[in-house]
């Protein structure tokens, strides 16, 4: 499993857009602009999830354990651990700040950490 593909889309979206936006094809706000933007923005602003999810599964499988139990395990983990929740007026929900780029080394971390959790257990 690697995250090469997910970076590759994003990459690829984000070329598009800033092509077009040179050649004032579209602008920032247009619905088109925004449409280009989200594959880049989905890709790259959880590349700490599919970060963390790998590598929880690949060192769950070297590990001789069960490898999609540790990649959930320590996807879940990372959640609790990278994303802080906040409270609107009806509604509740987590704050992605640190699901990019920022919360990479964070994800490692995570991700080795959970499965040492688990044979210690």
């Amino acid at each position: 499993m690697s995250s090469m593909g997910i970076i590759m889309v994003g990459a690829i979206f984000q070329l598009t857009e800033v092509i077009l936006s040179n050649l004032k094809v579209i602008s920032v706000g247009d619905n088109i602009y925004n449409i280009i933007y989200g594959p880049y923005n989905l890709s790259m602003n959880l590349l700490s999830f599919w970060v963390v999810f790998q590598i929880g599964f690949n060192y769950a499988q070297s590990l001789n354990l069960k490898p999609m139990t540790g990649a959930i395990n320590a996807a879940l983990c990372f959640l609790l651990v990278a994303s802080s929740g906040y409270s609107l007026a009806s509604m509740e929900a987590l704050t992605t700040g640190n699901l990019g780029g920022t919360g990479l080394f964070i994800a490692i971390l995570v991700g080795l950490v959970t499965q040492e959790f688990i044979i210690f257990v």
